[in-house]
């Protein structure tokens, strides 16, 4: 039909909804932020070049005393044996002198870092090591936002299939309502017969009515995350893949190299080791050449040199920032160790309960192979007068109970295979295998 919105594929709804996930976009935005951190350490250890200006002023007013020269040229000069023609006025003994000067003095300046103990080289390292961090953690909230997709698409196409199992039991019911209404005229079955399908009805009724009112508080969910789910309908079905899955230790294996946890866990190591090392390397010397020259001068003033700063003591016991380095380790270590049992008990709890989905959904299939036969049995039965209208009802009640519950296995199956392929760090193939699965309920 013309304007009929296009069927939204699972692998779409995905990219849909990371695109916008404003929890996944944050986690982008503080990975760039510590990349961008870890591009801005690169320069360091290199030459550090300065210019430094000064501009000066300066009125400097001081006596400067003649003392004793003054004093001895006068006496020299009254001792003399003759007379002066013309009286010489005696020397002062201190004469004013005033100094008033302005200008401005320009500096280059430069500094390059020989050895400084490995503390350029931790604190960059620190910087990779938050980098990781970020990587892992957008992962693992990459992961979030797809399981979450996963169950809010699967939650609507498990909902519209109960809605529809629940209508068709209603509709079901109700036509062997009205059979037993005139049977109960014709007088073939007791009051109390057709009161048992008259609440049988109601039941059917009550159930239909909340499958729908599920059914779109589904759709709001998945609507919530993927506008186009609203109007869209969805194209990728419930499914079951009927194969047996890879073996435990496999998955177990992958988990233990892939789950994004232990991404973080490496990255927290990468951070302590490299804060270690700046650590030594404050108490280890640093060597440094340098450079200083004077800028717009003829001749200008300069000064180059080699600097050693190696600090002795400084009120900080060594033995224990060291002890203290060495334990931060031991968490990290005390932290895998951790990790990769809770890694591999998720594991198995995942593939155990996908496993025992698919088997309950196959049993499940034969429970409904079953009830459809009894049904047709019941309603050839009531055809014949061997049987009653409540024994349709229960018969149809049934059914819908069982295709219910396969409906369900179903999901169970999609956020176990999903809840699996996350802790193994594979959930981008959820949508490959959900396409390849054998049994597809559409």
């Amino acid at each position: 039909m013309a304007g009929a919105a296009e069927p939204l594929g699972v692998e779409r709804a995905l990219e849909l909804a990371q695109a916008r996930s404003g929890k996944l976009g944050g986690a982008s935005a503080e990975l760039t932020q510590k990349q961008e951190q870890v591009l801005a350490t690169q320069g360091l250890g290199g030459p550090v070049v300065s210019v430094a200006a000064l501009g000066y002023g300066y009125d400097v007013n001081r006596n400067v005393s003649l003392q004793p020269f003054a004093s001895n040229l006068n006496n020299a000069i009254g001792s003399l044996p003759f007379p002066l023609p013309v009286p010489l006025p005696p020397i002062p003994e201190s004469v004013p002198l005033s100094i008033n000067r302005t200008g401005a003095i320009g500096f280059l300046n430069g500094v390059v870092p020989l050895y400084t103990g490995g503390r350029i080289e931790g604190l960059r390292g620190v910087a990779v090591g938050k980098a990781a961090e970020a990587q892992a953690s957008q992962v693992q909230t990459r992961d979030e936002v797809q399981a979450q997709l996963l169950q809010r698409y699967f939650g609507v196409q498990a909902s519209a299939r109960l809605a529809a199992v629940r209508e068709a039991a209603r509709v079901g019911v109700g036509k062997h309502l009205e059979t037993a209404q005139r049977m109960e005229g014709a007088g073939l079955i007791a009051r109390v017969d057709r009161l048992q399908a008259d609440v049988a009805y109601e039941g059917a009724l009550r159930d239909a009515s909340k499958a729908q009112h599920d059914l779109a508080l589904a759709r709001s969910a998945l609507a919530a995350m993927v506008p186009e789910a609203a109007a869209a309908p969805l194209a990728t079905p419930l499914f079951v893949d009927s194969g047996p899955l890879e073996p435990l230790d496999i998955y177990v294996a992958r988990g233990e190299a892939s789950h994004p946890g232990l991404a973080v866990v490496r990255a927290k190591r990468q951070q302590v080791e490299a804060a270690n090392m700046v650590e030594d390397g404050v108490h280890k010397p640093s060597v440094l050449a340098f450079g200083i020259g004077q800028l717009a001068s003829s001749k200008p003033d300069w000064m180059v040199g080699l600097a050693l700063n190696w600090v002795l003591f400084d009120g900080i016991d060594r033995a224990a920032v060291v002890r203290s380095g060495h334990a931060a380790e031991m968490q990290v270590d005390e932290a895998e160790r951790q990790a990769r049992q809770d890694i591999a008990l998720l594991v198995e709890r995942n593939w155990r309960n996908t496993d025992q989905a698919k088997v309950k959904f196959l049993s499940l299939r034969a429970d409904e192979s079953l009830a459809r036969e009894v049904l047709r049995l019941r309603e050839k039965g009531l055809a014949e007068g061997l049987g009653t209208a409540v024994d349709v009802i229960d018969a149809q009640l049934n059914l819908a109970r069982v295709q219910a519950e396969q409906a369900g296995a179903a999901y169970e199956y999609s956020q176990s295979l999903a809840a699996l392929l996350g802790a193994v760090g594979e959930l981008d193939q959820f949508p490959r295998r959900a396409a390849a699965a054998d049994i597809q309920l559409r």
